[in-house]
């Protein structure tokens, strides 16, 4: 959930998420897990868009839309495996974007909200810089495979990880049991984003 302070306008906002969505081939990707003899990740040309706004939703409501998304059944082999909500409310947005982690992590789901915050106030006309408008080509994903691949099958990687890891011990997991999230006490952080940004 990111609170931010800064004009609404519904269709540039949405133009911008079109864009991020055009440049970031994890954002048109699914899985087929069983029809081929190893696991493939699917990039998609294009995916049905997936963001939703609310305007003048409550706290309640954004904790309610949530704790819907932590129980949400990802299918798979359907794109998209995320989903933003954007509650308008008079104080600014509540961005929420849920996403499964097999396309993302904290990580680059900081950098891909800044990119489009970034690209949409610049679309409005705040004094911001452009973002890069390179579109990731979806061969990057298959290379980076290949060269997983490359370093999986090397003689030289297994001897140097090898050495590095000499005399440590593998962590051993205590069960099998699926992960249940933790609740915590106030999940909501407020970060005032600088105006020269």
């Amino acid at each position: 959930r990111y609170r931010v302070a800064m004009p609404w306008r519904g269709e540039e906002f949405a133009a911008a998420f079109d864009r991020l969505v055009a440049r970031h081939p994890a954002l048109r990707s699914s899985f087929e897990l069983g029809r081929y003899s190893v696991p493939l990740q699917v990039v998609w040309p294009q995916v049905p868009r997936a963001l939703d706004v609310v305007r003048g939703a409550d706290d309640t409501m954004v904790g309610d839309h949530i704790a819907a998304w932590h129980s949400h059944p990802y299918v798979f082999d359907r794109a998209p495996l995320y989903g933003l909500c954007a509650f308008v409310g008079a104080e600014g947005v509540d961005l929420v974007f849920a996403f499964h982690h097999a396309i993302l992590d904290g990580w680059s789901v900081a950098n891909l909200i800044r990119e489009l915050l970034q690209d949409y106030l610049f679309c409005i006309g705040v004094e911001v810089a452009p973002v890069d408008t390179e579109v990731h080509p979806a061969t990057m994903l298959a290379e980076f495979v290949r060269l997983e691949n490359e370093a999986r099958d090397s003689v030289a990687a297994r001897d140097f990880w090898g050495a590095v890891l000499e005399g440590s011990r593998p962590t051993v997991l205590e069960s099998l049991v699926a992960h249940v999230a933790p609740v915590p006490a106030d999940p909501v952080v407020t970060v005032q984003i600088p105006q020269w940004l």
